[in-house]
């Protein structure tokens, strides 16, 4: 592995994981190059920020000079996967060969299989049923195989659906709790009274930086470590119970989001996923617990904090 604590470690990405994996950086006293393409970043001491479009790979090569490690934190839109992915991730490998740098990938679980009646482990069987589940497997599986011919090292690290603090865009987001700490009505997502796994975002950055920084899991993919499962409904009387409040919570269905996805394409995409909270939706971090440091923050506390965070 070339990493060491003089060369600069390189997030694609300026979005919540990215600024947490900067943290994470930060905490170690790594320094620290974001690169995307607005160029812009909350100015921090030890953090560079760089204007590339990564789909321009001259661009991008410049852009990760002198990188060790880079964090792919980047994605397009929802909506525009199957037709954008591709070539980013190509871009990325090629700028990473070109530099002789490492690869992580922050990933997400859409590749797997429905087990409903197993939990999601890294050997749990590849077979999507979704577009999005088939572009993630096609560009993990890119990742993987820059590792397997000797272009660069990779690994990847798989998260579930985010909770953290001023995390938005997610079913534990700016949907669920501003509602839940107000007394209104949260409108879920699928089934309410189902088990689903849910990643800490700061654990999910911990874990990225452990994986560049150490370097004990090159060419693999790993569960982060993930936060204990419960259903919405609990997660929602957790909540309340913090700022007395009564939970109220009523699930929605694919009608709702066929409505909205008229004038919002991002939606529009959601209802293909739908499946993901009607049945049990657990994920097994054993294989990441077995090898490496880091730990799931203890639920009470990533609860706390998120809800902190959004009573700010």
């Amino acid at each position: 592995m070339n990493t060491t604590n003089s060369t600069v470690h390189t997030i694609l990405g300026a979005g919540q994981v990215a600024k947490a994996t900067v943290a994470a950086l930060r905490e170690r006293g790594l320094p620290v190059r974001v690169v995307h393409k607005s160029g812009t970043f909350p100015k921090q001491d030890g953090v560079d920020v760089v204007a590339a479009d990564v789909n321009n790979l001259a661009q991008l090569t410049a852009a990760f000079k002198g990188s060790a490690v880079v964090y792919m934190c980047a994605m397009p839109a929802y909506h525009r996967w199957a037709h954008e992915f591709d070539v980013m991730m190509q871009n990325v490998i090629s700028a990473c060969e070109a530099n002789k740098s490492n690869l992580v990938f922050a990933d997400n679980l859409y590749m797997y299989q429905e087990s409903p009646n197993a939990p999601l482990t890294e050997d749990t069987q590849q077979q999507p049923v979704t577009k999005k589940g088939v572009v993630r497997a096609r560009i993990a599986n890119m990742v993987l195989d820059a590792h397997k011919v000797g272009k660069i090292k990779t690994s990847i690290a798989r998260a579930s659906d985010f909770i953290g603090p001023g995390i938005k865009n997610s079913m534990l987001g700016e949907r669920f709790f501003p509602p839940l700490l107000t007394g209104k009505t949260v409108r879920w997502f699928g089934k309410p009274d189902v088990a689903h796994s849910y990643t800490y975002v700061p654990d999910f950055a911990n874990a990225l930086v452990e994986l560049g920084v150490d370097g004990q899991g090159w060419g693999e993919a790993w569960h982060v470590p993930t936060c204990v499962t419960y259903t919405a409904n609990e997660v929602a009387a957790q909540t309340v119970a913090l700022v007395h409040q009564t939970p109220k919570i009523v699930p929605t269905g694919a009608w709702m989001l066929r409505m909205v996805g008229i004038f919002l394409p991002a939606a529009k995409e959601m209802i293909e996923m739908l499946p993901h909270f009607e049945s049990p939706y657990v994920v097994d971090d054993s294989k990441w617990r077995s090898r490496m440091k880091s730990r799931a923050t203890p639920w009470p506390e990533a609860l706390a904090a998120t809800v902190a965070s959004f009573k700010a």
